[in-house]
């Protein structure tokens, strides 16, 4: 039995030098592998080029015949075109019409990016002078004129550009074709010293060419064009503001009052608003907006001169993604603790110009909270109420390039909850004093910070 246990010590002894010895060891097992780099996925572009071309005085290279055109004799363009991505210029300026009067524009359509694009006209016309007007758009290919001139109605012009749709597939690849008009000879009296105004449109949209990994051409047979709409009623913008997968540009041709609800802004959009006014009862109390799921706005408009002739009422861009920026325009609102520009939840806002007025108790003309991000790079700004502060970061950032303020009642700037504010040098020389107190004010180089304590 003692030598069992014996046996048994030694064994035991024998295993714990055994670990010992290891300790330090070093293990060799097979092992490989394999390195892939430089995988990517890169966009390509969709973008077109448009260029306009006048007749020429005296018939050249190249020249063209349209049977029922200019008495059937040659003519000619200038060489010299008219960037439409960069001239405002109007293509057409007639004066002195009469009846029997026709001329013609070279219109030509580039794909200036790398993804095949559909593209389409969009016409808007007016005048009391249509009736007595007549259009053919022809298609000229390889420097050659295809199909047959046929007078159409100038009234039709809208509804026939919208049903052309015409494709350019590769890089480089152009569409040609010859706009001609004309005044015909019956035309009577009636129509002398009327006109004819038209605004004239190109889009550009995906089309079926390129393959996706599956095969198929097919993935963008649905694509949208991008709208360009004019709207007059609440319906008609409440629609726009909120249209998916497509940029959106609004024209608004008059004021619009018994906006009690405010808008919502879900889509791309870009508002042209001139000095048109969105007003939630009559018209001193702005409609609110409010961008948010992701939705981006643009606001271009044109400061009434009466302090109450509000563009709109607050600005709200709430929800990361969600983006506004407004260019001019007069705001106001009124009640306490309200923010006239505002980012919540991670929205981002940028304010190029405007006017901006809060009135009420801890009122503040433009706020961050909640992670959102404010640029402020220009405008005018006002509040009025006890403890308003006219700058509130409140867990979110303002930048400040340039402002003027106008009146404040209370103090400029204030932060809390982790909020800053970074108030340019350049914008404000002297060290910020109107501060909320309990908050610091430091050095941080081109800016000065303004933070919670």
């Amino acid at each position: 039995m003692k030598s069992s246990k014996s046996s048994l010590l030694a064994s035991g002894a024998s295993l714990l030098v055994s670990a010992a010895l290891l300790v330090g060891s070093t293990f060799a097992w097979f092992t490989d592998s394999v390195t892939n780099t430089g995988n990517k996925i890169e966009a390509g572009t969709l973008a077109i080029n448009a260029y306009a071309y006048d007749l020429a005085k005296d018939a050249g290279e190249p020249s063209f015949t349209i049977e029922g055109v200019n008495g059937g004799k040659e003519f000619s363009f200038e060489q010299k075109e008219q960037d439409l991505n960069i001239s405002q210029d109007p293509i057409i300026s007639e004066t002195l019409w009469e009846p029997g009067v026709s001329s013609a524009k070279l219109l030509k359509v580039e794909n200036a990016g790398t993804l095949a694009v559909k593209i389409k006209l969009q016409f808007k016309t007016d005048g009391e002078l249509t009736n007595a007007l007549w259009f053919d758009f022809v298609q000229v290919k390889d420097g050659k004129v295809t199909g047959t001139f046929t007078k159409r109605p100038m009234s039709t012009l809208p509804t026939f550009a919208e049903n052309l749709e015409l494709p350019l597939v590769e890089s480089g690849d152009s569409l040609q074709f010859i706009f001609v008009y004309g005044m015909y000879e019956d035309a009577g009296n009636e129509y002398q010293n009327k006109d004819f105004t038209a605004d004239v449109t190109i889009l550009g949209a995906q089309y079926t060419s390129e393959m996706d990994g599956f095969g198929s051409n097919q993935y963008d047979a649905q694509a949208k064009y991008p709208v360009k709409t004019e709207v007059d009623d609440k319906d008609s913008l409440e629609e726009a503001l909120n249209t998916s997968g497509v940029p959106v540009e609004i024209t608004l041709s008059k004021s619009l009052q018994d906006l009690r609800g405010g808008l919502n802004v879900t889509g791309d959009v870009t508002l042209n608003m001139d000095k048109n006014m969105l007003s939630s009862s009559s018209s001193i109390v702005g409609a609110s907006i409010t961008v948010k799921e992701g939705g981006s706005l643009s606001i271009n408009a044109i400061a009434n001169d009466y302090g109450f002739d509000y563009t709109a009422g607050g600005l709200t861009a709430v929800g990361e993604d969600s983006t506004l920026v407004i260019n001019g325009g007069r705001y106001g609102i009124s009640g306490a603790f309200g923010a006239e520009v505002a980012g919540k939840d991670g929205g981002t806002v940028t304010i190029n110009d405007g006017i901006f007025s809060c009135s009420g108790y801890q009122g503040h003309a433009v706020m961050a909270t909640n992670g959102a991000t404010v640029y402020v790079k220009g405008g005018q700004y006002s509040v009025a109420g006890a403890s308003s502060i006219a700058m509130y970061a409140d867990g979110g950032t303002i930048v400040v390039e340039d402002c003027t303020f106008t009146a404040v009642n209370g103090k400029r700037y204030g932060a809390v909850n982790g909020g800053q504010i970074l108030l340019s040098k350049t914008c404000s020389p002297s060290k910020p004093t109107s501060v909320v107190s309990g908050c610091t004010v430091t050095d941080n180089g081109d800016y000065w910070l303004i933070s919670a304590e």
